[in-house]
């Protein structure tokens, strides 16, 4: 019997003679995206939910697939981009940017992405120059702010992008109120996130 580091022992292992590795390609390739997966769950939000990772991936496509090559030369900001930035991760830009009222400095962000604390309740300015950014993210942050909050925000996220750049933002339809209900009770989205929604908008 041979043991793998990282594998319980319950496991055999028999030795290939066509290899010297001691599982096949595909099984270590399989182990190693499921331990991704659960990283991934528990770090992408805020709380638990099983769909959080399918639906931080689904908004990061969507937000990457409006975004120029062009843009991607210069600077972009992710607003609300939690502890752990799962956007500005899976994106790429000469400078990336993060802001969030829980700060950073998480174990596992890359040295590149400069994160800040900012909380929108207390400040009544992005700490950045006018005409910084060619990009603004604000992915499935718009529905936890206040109304009367989002007002000062937009205007500053106008100041501080530059002319021609892109405000790019998700948020969930009016209608989904009910939906997400009914799935935070089982789980699929986190409780904490859901219940923290301030509104609902429709286009």
């Amino acid at each position: 019997m041979y043991r793998t580091a990282g594998l319980p022992s319950r496991f055999p292992l028999k030795r290939s003679v066509k290899s010297r590795a001691f599982w096949p390609d595909k099984l270590r390739s399989a182990i190693r995206s499921a331990h991704r997966r659960v990283c991934l769950s528990t770090r992408v939000t805020r709380g638990h939910g099983f769909l959080e990772p399918t639906l931080a991936k689904l908004r990061a496509s969507k937000a990457n697939s409006l975004i120029t090559p062009e843009q991607r030369k210069g600077r972009i900001l992710d607003f609300g981009c939690g502890s752990f930035p799962y956007f500005l991760i899976s994106t790429s830009f000469a400078e990336k940017h993060g802001l969030d009222k829980m700060g950073g400095g998480g174990g596992g962000v890359p040295a590149d992405i400069r994160l800040a604390a900012l909380d929108i309740y207390d400040a009544d300015r992005l700490p950045y120059e006018d005409n910084f950014f060619d990009v603004v993210t604000m992915l499935a942050v718009f529905e936890h702010i206040r109304v009367d909050r989002l007002t000062m925000l937009i205007t500053e996220i106008h100041r501080v992008l530059k002319p021609g750049g892109s405000y790019v933002m998700t948020t969930p339809s009016g209608w989904t109120g009910p939906v997400l209900d009914l799935l935070k009770t089982f789980g699929a989205v986190s409780k904490e996130e859901i219940d923290e929604h301030e509104d609902s908008y429709s286009a």
